[in-house]
């Protein structure tokens, strides 16, 4: 027998789908969330602004779960992950742009000239044809680090983060410029830690406190100082300045070309570019 459907058939049909599709659809996101929550067992509560891409990381879509939590093992890496060692080394890579790979690492309290420096630094090194990436603290905090705030704790993630990446383009051999207020030494030293030992060159920033407060660029220091802005560096939250970096630069007292002199020296000295670019730079 033929079965022959009306149009009340299909109206009747489309009915009782539209009636359990949401239920359906109720179901699978019930599934995910148990899903999540069973994963969640490894895992502990912690401090959500620090966490809050960790569904972006995981792939979650239930973000009420996911950013309450993050991994209870903090900065111990998981057992079951293991390292994937590449058939072309750092120093390889670093071989076919004829340079040896570091981070310039540019602290100073805001104001000091950090990101000008690093700018300039950069465009010489361009002209010298040399391979480089700069990161500056402003920019980064649009995409990777956009989920930080200003507590010393998001300060120290702020931190760790950008070294892992700086850490990424070292190992690629490229010569890296960062420019961070980066207050703390301990972070300082921990990013430090993540490279080769000379990989990474401190270079303090060292422009005094009324010089970057009159200078302003942003108009941050009379926010602070109005109480607009909270726990600022150098007005109610400390700047804690390098020991020993590998270099000092005021820039109060020294021009900007004489700034970008001796870093470029200092990369020919300790061989970070090679012989031909300090025949070019002092011939420009």
């Amino acid at each position: 027998m033929d079965c022959v459907f009306s149009s009340d058939c299909h109206i009747n049909v489309i009915c009782v789908f539209s009636l359990f599709w949401p239920l359906l659809g109720h179901a699978f996101c019930l599934a995910e969330d148990i899903g999540l929550l069973l994963y969640s067992a490894e895992i502990a509560p912690t401090d959500k602004e620090m966490n809050a891409d960790l569904r972006f990381a995981h792939g979650f879509r239930s973000t009420t779960v996911a950013k309450e939590y993050t991994i209870k093992s903090g900065n111990d890496v998981c057992a079951d992950i293991v390292w994937h060692q590449h058939k072309i080394s750092k120093s390889q890579r670093a071989s076919i742009k004829t340079q040896k790979p570091c981070l310039l690492w540019f602290t100073g309290i805001s104001g000091a000239g950090k990101s000008t420096i690093a700018n300039a630094v950069e465009a010489q090194l361009f002209e010298l044809q040399r391979h480089t990436y700069l990161l500056d603290g402003d920019n980064v905090r649009y995409g990777l680090n956009k989920d930080l705030g200003f507590s010393d704790e998001s300060r120290v993630e702020n931190i760790r983060r950008i070294g892992e990446v700086a850490r990424l383009f070292v190992d690629s051999g490229m010569i890296v410029l960062s420019a961070f207020i980066s207050p703390f030494r301990e972070d300082r030293k921990m990013v430090r830690q993540m490279l080769e030992p000379g990989e990474f060159v401190e270079v303090h920033v060292s422009t005094p406190l009324n010089v970057c407060e009159q200078r302003d660029p942003k108009g941050l220091y009379k926010k602070a100082r109005a109480g607009r802005i909270e726990k600022f560096t150098g007005v109610d939250s400390p700047y804690e300045p390098p020991v020993n970096p590998e270099l000092t630069l005021n820039t109060d007292a020294v021009s900007l070309s004489e700034c970008v002199e001796r870093v470029i020296g200092y990369l020919i000295a300790q061989q970070f570019i090679v012989e031909r670019d300090a025949t070019l730079y002092r011939a420009s």
